[in-house]
């Protein structure tokens, strides 16, 4: 038998990052009552593209998060400082 999941907008998106066959590396990190940080990349090769969203900007992250990665993986894996 094989488990369902109800429909996550977030879940979604990465599992669309994990379907591209590339290594895409993404996150999210709650500022209690500033918002979220959510980044594409990762601590140790650097963010390649990264945003605060602010509590009330909340339904712009799976956007950003489609938008970021699609230029990432189109210029190629690396911060935007070294590119």
């Amino acid at each position: 038998m094989t488990a369902t999941r109800k429909s996550d907008p977030l879940l979604d998106v990465i599992a669309e990052l994990g379907a591209t066959g590339k290594e895409v590396n993404c996150g999210m990190q709650a500022f209690y009552d500033e918002g979220q940080r959510v980044w594409v990349g990762d601590e140790l090769n650097g963010h390649a593209a990264e945003h605060v969203f602010t509590l009330d900007q909340l339904d712009d992250v799976i956007p950003w998060l489609r938008a970021a990665a699609a230029t990432v993986l189109k210029r190629g894996w690396h911060a935007p400082d070294e590119a």
